[in-house]
């Protein structure tokens, strides 16, 4: 779950980075003009997330945001990983 106030989503790039150092590009600067960012995904919805199965599930998991363009501000409001371990 992401949830970030931004004037324009399209200036946006949203990863999930895992201890691995693996990633998964979750947002790349699509929305164009349209306010604020919310997130919801599952790997079986991602093929993003999906890259992310089977990944040791300790250590830090980092959410790196980074607003590409200038002049506006965004802010991080939450975000939250729920990870599920089957066997």
């Amino acid at each position: 779950l992401v949830n970030i106030s931004h004037t324009y989503i399209g200036d946006l790039r949203v990863e999930l980075i895992a201890p691995s150092g693996r990633r998964a590009l979750l947002h790349d600067q699509t929305g164009g003009r349209t306010r604020d960012l919310f997130l919801q995904e599952s790997s079986t919805d991602s093929t993003e997330l999906a890259k992310l199965v089977g990944e040791p599930l300790t250590g830090n998991w980092i959410l790196r945001v980074s607003d590409l363009e200038g002049l506006d501000t965004g802010t991080l409001n939450n975000w939250s990983l729920k990870i599920t371990y089957a066997e």
